[in-house]
């Protein structure tokens, strides 16, 4: 962490749906696991996320750029530790 954003680096963004052929769809998949990551950010005092990574299936290049050409893009994404932080970062990957 520095200066109050903690930085995950290395962050995938995939599909159940597109890895194993079942699942949930869209940004509803990734609310579990961003909810404990916006606790354990919160915890140690953090005031923005930083998501460092690349889309890794077609399903996560839709989520995020709304395109299925982009897999393996890079991309990086910041929001508040804040409920509404979250919601307006899943918000923006729905679009």
């Amino acid at each position: 962490m520095s200066n109050g954003e903690i930085i995950f680096n290395d962050f995938s963004v995939g599909t159940s749906k597109v890895y194993f052929g079942y699942g949930p769809d869209g940004a509803t998949e990734l609310v579990g696991p961003l909810k404990q990551m916006l606790n354990y950010a919160q915890s140690q005092g953090a005031e923005r996320i930083t998501l460092k990574g690349r889309y890794a299936t077609e399903g996560g290049a839709m989520l995020g750029t709304g395109s299925v050409d982009n897999v393996k893009q890079n991309f990086s994404f910041s929001f508040p530790t804040t409920r509404e932080g979250l919601k307006g970062f899943l918000k923006g990957l729905e679009k």
